[in-house]
């Protein structure tokens, strides 16, 4: 069993690790959906949560800066720092960004209200987000089904680090570590999840009431998001 010592990996204040992303890019995502890159900004940057597969209890990082340039090699896409909640007293949200910083995952889904959609089989023939019908086979016979939409003018609530985007280039472009041992940040987690008396330890130096960490929830890879009935697309 790992020593007290090895509890500074979770609360040291060197242990901030950053990523970027493009989280959002122009382009049909796998929804059929074309996402046009002209956000409304001014909610997300006023609380600008990065969420773990859009649970709105899980908060697992925050965003640094959020902005579509206009020049440059990312010119066009929603670009995104996150600086990851590495020393979160629940583990499970620590991972979070851990796995980002290791390679382990590399994906970001965004949560937001579109301001405007508009069937993409509507546009003009040579709007570059235009795409006809598509023909579907079903038990009732083959039958014709919109493209998707062209949403416009969305407004971002927050992004989310997910296994698997909507928008498949919604990627992480590179990862940063600003000090720190993930080695010894991972098997700390291990060490959590598998060992109740390091558990007990835990707790009893932070002061919590428990010596049990929050209970690990099953999310799904993202793709449960896709289709969302809540207030805010995921894409």
């Amino acid at each position: 069993m790992h020593d007290m010592i090895t509890l500074k990996a979770l609360s040291s204040d060197k242990d901030v690790g950053t990523s970027t992303f493009l989280a959002s890019t122009p382009g049909e995502n796998r929804k059929g959906d074309w996402v046009q890159q002209d956000w409304r900004l001014s909610a997300f940057r006023s609380n600008p949560v990065i969420l773990d597969s859009h649970n709105r209890a899980r908060v697992v990082g925050r965003a640094l800066s959020v902005k579509v340039p206009k020049v440059g090699e990312h010119a066009g896409n929603l670009l995104l720092d996150v600086e990851w909640d590495l020393n979160s007293p629940d583990p499970s949200v620590a991972n979070v960004g851990s796995q980002h910083l290791r390679g382990f995952r590399g994906a970001v889904s965004v949560g937001f209200v579109p301001g405007k959609r508009t069937p993409r089989d509507k546009l003009s023939e040579d709007h570059e987000a235009f795409a006809p019908k598509r023909k579907v086979k079903t038990f009732f016979g083959e039958i014709e089904v919109s493209a998707g939409f062209l949403l416009e003018k969305n407004e971002l609530y927050e992004v989310s680090s997910v296994a698997i985007p909507a928008d498949p280039r919604a990627l992480q472009i590179n990862a940063a570590e600003a000090g720190g041992d993930f080695d010894i940040l991972n098997a700390v987690l291990t060490a959590l999840r598998e060992n109740p008396a390091y558990r007990l330890s835990f707790a009893e130096a932070l002061g919590l009431d428990t010596p049990r960490p929050p209970a690990l929830r099953l999310l799904g890879d993202g793709l449960d998001f896709l289709y969302s009935t809540s207030e805010a697309d995921n894409g």
